[in-house]
């Protein structure tokens, strides 16, 4: 029997290369007949030498030339001959071919068009063989037909859209544009087609949409709809998200009842305001589920339209990125680029989401360092007084994160300089103690850096609120003396002006009471002398006694 032999068992090539899968026949009589067979996806084709687009497999030259070779070429090969003594099979060997059709991307899924402005929709084509021809197709919005677009061939409507640029650009775009784009590429292998059309909305001047927008307001007085589309869009704009995995019906509660009266607004149902009439318009889906504005012009329009009925409902939920871009004094908005606010609003607003969240307590602080030019003498006096004065739970933590943001964590406390009237605020009591944020500090002083900072900075520049006294007369310099925090008590000596020998007297008697104290219970230092909860209290151990001692001219007890 013959001897057939395939040199490899897998072949890799490009669609449309001419393709051979050499063989070898050796054979001690004269070879009778050569064909070949491919077994791809269960079935089994036979190959004959006379067969339309192969050659070969003839017996001085018994190797198979698929001449053009497609996706049908693809599977596994092998070769039979026959001589006097009977008919052989070779080794099998499978063909693999890289190409074909081409993948087609463009983007965006979604954009809103500007009237007189260029859109381009960008288009990626990869794959092999290369793209022979590139097809725009356009539906317009409402419309039941479709056109191609000719690209660089229409007159300067539109530019792009061919092999070497497949990206297409809309000129000078009109109401007529808006609608769905399509992308198709043609190769060799034959035609293929983007997965997501581009659609494109139209929403006019920045005038044409602020009409738009602020109608829906208008309208929502009459419409429950109405009202809850406008309420979300707003809640989108003002905390630059929305997710319907998240519990946020109590905040388009409060905006729709703000503008609307409407309450006991239910999610759920908004599901479909939200796919149907907003994402088109005015809102873009992201990866993660959520929403947001489509773009900065829509998102100022909206917070604008709800800000001007609605300021104190705006500066109560609104992102603080918002207030940065929006929001301003009335007497910094001369141009009218922004949102009015008085002094009292923004100076209350701050207080209230200060008090219910203490990240809002840090941004506030940011916000006054990095707009203090802008913000008056007389709007931080009222806030001052507000933070000092009024009701709520304001915390050691609420107080601590403010004055990070205000002095970039100890790092800048220029803000002081300029405006030392906030100092004042520090003065507030955080628990029913009548603590105040120093007490704290010399409590938990361990626990950070920027604490020693703190007690630096005001050491240095308003040293009686180290000396306020809580329900029980101790003051944070007692607390540092209660604990032996000799770090403190070395920064306080260093600032005294007057009065040492009785800071002195005062600062040996209380370092006494935890001695004693400590004594009569065999046990740490009771946490009821500081009023303060909490387990991460650590006082300093016999060293720091001592070289506190030390620092007040005091000899250590043998």
């Amino acid at each position: 029997l013959p001897v057939i032999q395939i040199p490899q068992d897998y072949f890799i090539d490009t669609y449309g290369n001419q393709v051979v899968i050499p063989c070898s026949i050796v054979s001690d009589s004269t070879i009778t007949g050569i064909y070949w067979e491919k077994y791809c996806k269960n079935e089994i084709k036979r190959i004959n030498n006379s067969d339309k687009g192969y050659q070969g497999f003839t017996p001085t030259s018994p190797s198979l030339i698929i001449k053009f070779a497609t996706s049908d070429d693809e599977g596994t090969y092998v070769c039979h001959a026959i001589n006097a003594a009977g008919k052989s099979t070779s080794n099998s060997a499978t063909l693999r071919l890289n190409g074909g059709v081409l993948d087609v991307d463009i983007g965006p899924t979604y954009a809103t068009i500007i009237n007189g402005q260029n859109q381009t929709i960008s288009c990626t084509v990869t794959g092999i063989p290369p793209a022979t021809s590139i097809i725009w197709e356009f539906t317009p919005n409402g419309g039941t037909y479709s056109r191609h677009i000719l690209g660089d061939d229409s007159n300067g409507k539109y530019t792009g859209g061919s092999v070497n640029n497949p990206s297409l650009t809309i000129t000078n775009c009109q109401p007529s544009d808006a609608g769905s784009y399509k992308c198709y590429a043609l190769n060799t292998v034959g035609i293929s087609l983007c997965i997501n059309p581009s659609v494109l909305e139209y929403t006019g001047t920045d005038e044409e949409t602020y009409k738009r927008i602020d109608g829906m307001r208008v309208s929502g007085e009459h419409c429950r709809k109405t009202a809850l589309t406008y309420s979300l869009l707003v809640y989108t704009a003002m905390l630059e998200t929305l997710s319907l995995e998240e519990d946020h019906s109590i905040v388009l509660r409060e905006i729709a009842e703000a503008v609307f009266k409407v309450s006991n607004v239910i999610v759920s149902p908004l599901v479909d305001i939200i796919e149907r009439k907003l994402v088109p318009i005015y809102l873009k889906r992201m990866e993660n589920g959520t929403y947001k504005p489509r773009d900065d012009t829509v998102q100022k329009i909206i917070i604008r339209s709800f800000g001007k009925e609605c300021i104190e409902c705006l500066m109560k939920f609104c992102s603080f990125d918002i207030l940065f871009d929006h929001v301003r004094l009335k007497r910094e908005n001369a141009d009218g680029d922004f949102l009015e606010v008085d002094g009292y609003t923004l100076a209350n607003a701050f207080f209230q989401r200060m008090k219910f969240d203490k990240d809002d307590a840090h941004l506030i602080g940011q916000y006054i360092r990095q707009l203090g030019e802008e913000i008056d003498c007389e709007t931080l006096d009222l806030f001052v007084d507000i933070l000092r004065q009024g009701g709520g739970v304001i915390t050691f933590k609420h107080m601590d994160t403010f004055l990070d943001g205000l002095t970039k964590e100890g790092t800048d406390f220029d803000i002081f300089r300029k405006f030392p009237m906030l100092y004042d605020a520090f003065y507030r009591t955080l628990d029913k103690n009548r603590n105040t944020i120093f007490h704290f500090i010399a409590a938990f002083y361990t626990l950070s850096k920027k604490y020693k900072l703190y007690i630096q900075h005001f050491c240095q520049n308003k040293f009686d609120l180290l000396q306020w006294r809580n329900s029980r007369n101790y003051t944070a310099i007692d607390f540092a003396a209660f604990l032996w925090r000799t770090e403190i008590l070395d920064i306080v000596m260093c600032n005294l002006n007057g009065n040492r020998q009785s800071m002195i007297k005062r600062i040996l008697e209380t370092m006494n009471i935890v001695v004693d104290e400590s004594r009569a219970l065999n046990t740490g230092v009771d946490i009821n002398l500081f009023n303060i909860p909490g387990n991460n209290i650590v006082r300093g151990n016999r060293t720091d006694y001592k070289n506190i001692l030390l620092l007040i001219g005091k000899e250590p007890e043998t």
